[in-house]
């Protein structure tokens, strides 16, 4: 999903599936929630979300998951307008997400100092 201006230039997208969920049941989980206008980051992101909510409800969705890149989230005295409206339109924070970055997933992997592989 994309918002774009009139001349096609893109100011804001996201990606989305449709997955089941157990607490919230059908559910759009939207990833890569991205703001590129440097002017009006909040106007974009409640353009955002607002096709989001229009997309879950078409969709028959009964909630929206979104997973936020780390550097939308305010440090200590740093806010961020992304998270802000989130907020007013009516999501609210229910985890966090952790990743590990793994080098290798696959059988290729080379040998530990000892020759084994570890753990599978």
């Amino acid at each position: 999903m994309t918002v774009q201006n009139a001349q096609g230039y893109m100011h804001g997208l996201f990606s989305y599936a449709v997955e089941p969920q157990l607490f919230h049941g059908r559910t759009l989980c939207v990833d890569n929630f991205v703001v590129l206008d440097l002017f009006d980051v909040a106007g974009i992101a409640e353009t955002l979300l607002r096709a989001m909510e229009g997309l879950a409800r078409r969709l028959g969705c009964t909630a929206i998951h979104t997973t936020l890149p780390e550097r939308y989230l305010p440090r200590a005295s740093r806010r961020s307008p992304i998270p802000d409206c989130f907020h007013i339109e009516g999501h609210r924070q229910e985890t966090v997400r952790f990743c590990k970055d793994l080098l290798v997933v696959n059988d290729n992997a080379p040998a530990a100092a000892d020759g084994q592989l570890g753990a599978e």
